[in-house]
């Protein structure tokens, strides 16, 4: 296969549950954004996830405790983005399975 990397069978399986597990192309970015990710409780309205922007530094996107929306522009075209799979990971870093 051209353009292919060979893992040991343990860390395939290991990537292969990753990117079932966040649903998005590149889970290590993913598990990177998460670590950088905070839930930010000081407002008076809900409480938001603070995601940083890669590409946008130092800008940073606010998603709900949810996470069900961003305002990025990936979110826009594809209705999914690496801030929202990013902050569901780390609230089932967390805070375990919801």
């Amino acid at each position: 296969m051209a353009g292919s990397i060979w893992l040991p069978k343990e860390e395939a399986d290991f990537y292969r549950l990753l990117l079932t597990f966040t649903g998005v192309s590149n889970p290590l970015k993913v598990i990177w954004y998460a670590l950088q990710t905070e839930l930010d409780r000081s407002t008076f309205k809900e409480p938001v996830w603070v995601v940083p922007s890669l590409s946008n530094s130092p800008k940073e996107y606010q998603l709900p405790e949810d996470a069900s929306t961003c305002t990025c522009d990936g979110f826009f075209a594809r209705h999914k983005c690496i801030h929202i799979a990013a902050a569901k990971f780390r609230s089932r870093m967390e805070f375990g399975m919801r």
